[in-house]
């Protein structure tokens, strides 16, 4: 099995770890870091190839989520999908400080789908993976390095996912996902409910 460290430049005020898969399992690259607090920080990209997850550490900061930007502060994990706009900053008052991973994989946009995760913030404590993956790929000593990255992203999800399980709007998103991707073809009620795990009822 070959694995490729990749360079990446980032700013004075982020360190980062990158890792290219050459294995033939279905994750492209990842990237860990961490980002330290800087007033100025600002990240916008109008479609990203890779999708971001983060978790905010300290401070505090904001997340543009369709037309409105967000507050994130310490404790929160946030997700944005590949493919999307991405646009995050600091708060110049209070910056954050906030470990991170880029993650490009075939599967991961419908893994997300599955579980009914969306671009957006939650009160989820992922940090334990996020350590996890930064301690993983800064010894770069593990086997089957990309299995372990591939658990610790689906820990990510499973625990965004579970704790929000019981708010009715982030219930109602997973059903506006569903009609979603049924835009172009016929489905029916019956359907839906099942692929959320729900009855018809609710």
């Amino acid at each position: 099995m070959k694995k490729t460290r990749f360079n990446v430049k980032y700013p004075r005020n982020e360190k980062a770890y990158s890792y290219l898969n050459e294995s033939g399992v279905p994750l492209y690259s990842a990237v860990i870091g961490v980002t330290y607090p800087n007033a100025n920080y600002q990240i916008e990209v109008e479609r990203r190839n890779y999708s971001v997850l983060e978790f905010v550490l300290e401070g505090e900061g904001e997340v543009l989520l369709g037309e409105k930007w967000q507050t994130v502060q310490k404790g929160d994990t946030y997700i944005l999908l590949q493919g999307e706009k991405h646009a995050y900053r600091a708060n110049p008052q209070n910056p954050f400080k906030k470990i991170w991973i880029n993650y490009d994989a075939d599967y991961f946009i419908a893994l997300a789908k599955a579980y009914g995760v969306q671009s957006g913030v939650y009160k989820a404590d992922t940090l334990s993976y996020f350590e996890k993956l930064y301690a993983l790929f800064k010894n770069e000593a593990q086997e089957n390095i990309e299995f372990v990255i591939a658990d610790c992203v689906y820990q990510i999800i499973k625990t965004v996912a579970t704790s929000n399980r019981g708010d009715k709007n982030f219930f109602a998103q997973r059903i506006k996902s569903a009609l979603d991707a049924c835009l172009y073809k016929k489905t029916n009620l019956e359907e839906i409910a099942q692929k959320l795990f729900s009855s018809k009822s609710n």
